[in-house]
């Protein structure tokens, strides 16, 4: 489940299984409207995945630094870490951006062959 504004993306490392997935919002407000609706659900998750940070590239709320690190400490642990925009170019129709970076471990196992590796294990 995203919210309206977010711009989700996985990036997987099988061979380690980590993933990270990167979020892209218009705003905090979009962040703030993506955690009402997913945070209740983070807890589905905790026998899946462990998180191991997340980061915020821009200047998210109070409340959505609350509710990311009550999500860390229920799926896993680390820091939340807040990087500052100092310089770059901005698009003039977005007046501020917020990218959440979450770096997970999972504790899937792989049962049957990989779709992309021929069945090769």
């Amino acid at each position: 489940m995203f919210a309206v504004g977010s711009s989700p993306s996985a990036y997987l490392v099988e061979s380690a299984n980590q993933m990270s997935v990167v979020h892209v919002h218009a705003d905090s407000a979009s962040l703030d409207h993506h955690l009402d609706l997913a945070g209740p659900l983070f807890p589905e998750y905790a026998d899946l995945v462990t998180l191991s940070s997340i980061h915020i590239y821009g200047e998210p709320s109070e409340a959505a630094l609350g509710e990311l690190r009550e999500k860390l400490r229920i799926l896993g642990a680390g820091d939340v870490i807040v990087h500052d925009p100092h310089v770059g170019f901005v698009r003039s129709v977005v007046v501020s951006r917020v990218v959440v970076d979450v770096n997970v471990r999972t504790r899937a196992r792989r049962v049957g062959p990989s779709p992309t590796d021929g069945g090769a294990r």
